[in-house]
């Protein structure tokens, strides 16, 4: 989203058609063929230009949102590095500082990042990309309230501004207020309707509210428009709670075909194949990659406390119980205020199997659901 934000004079000739370029292709970027030609245009302005700073913190965004989509560290230590090379060519630029904070943001350094688009909104408070990078900060820290003010202050700057809306969406959906998430992402679908991912998030929030058959519909509209990994994997999800365990595991291995980085889908992917007679091994093998991938991103983000709760899951899957326990612990020590970690957490303490994890994991559902409302 940062890519709006962009307010820098571009007389230079050299590498500005491809910078330019470059941010289109990667504000509406809707899968990796996306996000990889946003770099190679990047790259391509900055040989025409080498000390052309906005580029290089361009694809040091475009790197960040890399790293986000494969969870592979490769591509936030690259992150790192072009976003240092930016600041130290012009750290006053807004579009540099921008850039520096949104790596922050994905590299698991929100406190940071609230310090930065703090400091560019002082100076021009009615950038309104640099308020959804505040609030995605302030929510990332725990500060929920806070984050929820940032959101709305920025729509009421830009009402029409889709991304805010999917990213406010994603929010909704994280505090566990679906019906003002599906708002939102149907918002989102009106002004951008043919954003894939604006589909799947429609589907998302129509699959927490137990309305299936939209959800199905959703996910399809959004492979329709190209075929994408969130989509595919939600949908696989939504089969395996109808017991269409074997729907749901091909749903899966397509989402691998796209994007086989993702800790969480091998996760699901192993769940499923536990439900399935004979597939035993299978889901052992899966539980091993998605414990591997969480692991290494843990290096970049050790305080992720969604992939804490995750990690959590897939240990206790795996029989590790003390580890287990303490990851979920820490996840719920981390952001205890979110309806999604106390679900995961309930499910990891039944599975431990006592009888005071029993206990716990019927506390966590209770405070789950009081979080719901």
């Amino acid at each position: 989203v940062a890519a709006d934000s962009v307010t820098v004079s571009l007389d230079q000739t050299a590498g500005r058609d491809e910078y330019v370029q470059g941010l289109a292709r990667l504000r509406l970027a809707q899968g990796q063929e996306d996000r990889d030609a946003a770099i190679a245009l990047f790259e391509r302005s900055i040989r025409e230009d080498p000390g052309f700073a906005p580029a290089v913190a361009a694809l040091a965004q475009a790197y960040a949102r890399h790293f986000h989509s494969t969870r592979d560290p490769v591509w936030a230590q690259r992150a790192e590095e072009e976003a240092h090379r930016a600041s130290a060519m012009a750290p006053l630029y807004p579009e540099v500082r921008v850039a520096v904070a949104e790596v922050h943001l994905a590299t698991g350094k929100a406190g940071r990042a609230v310090r930065v688009f703090g400091e560019i909104l002082e100076e021009d408070p009615g950038d309104y990309t640099t308020r959804v990078g505040l609030a995605r900060a302030l929510d990332a820290c725990g500060r929920g309230d806070a984050a929820d003010q940032a959101f709305l202050e920025a729509l009421q700057a830009q009402p029409d501004c889709w991304f805010a809306h999917n990213r406010i969406g994603e929010f909704y959906v994280r505090r566990g207020q679906c019906r003002e998430a599906l708002r939102s992402f149907l918002r989102v679908v009106e002004l951008a309707p043919g954003y894939a991912p604006g589909y799947s998030n429609v589907g998302a929030a129509y699959q927490y509210l137990g309305r299936n058959a939209e959800a199905i519909e959703a996910y399809r509209r959004s492979v329709g428009i190209r075929p994408n990994y969130p989509a595919l994997s939600n949908m696989a999800t939504l089969l395996r709670s109808e017991g269409r365990l074997e729907e749901a595991a091909r749903s899966y291995e397509d989402s691998l075909g796209l994007n086989d980085r993702d800790y969480r889908v091998w996760g699901n992917l192993g769940s499923t194949y536990d439900l399935i007679p004979g597939r035993e091994k299978d889901a052992e093998r899966c539980f091993r990659q998605a414990i591997a991938l969480a692991e290494r991103q843990r290096e970049v983000d050790p305080s992720d406390p969604h992939l804490l709760a995750r990690l959590a899951q897939y240990l206790g899957e795996r029989g590790q119980k003390g580890a287990a326990r303490q990851h979920s612990e820490r996840a719920l020590e981390l952001d205890g205020n979110r309806a999604d970690l106390r679900f995961l957490a309930a499910s990891v303490y039944e599975d431990l199997g006592s009888a005071e994890d029993h206990e716990r994991a019927c506390l966590e559902l209770i405070r789950a659901l009081e979080e719901l409302g």
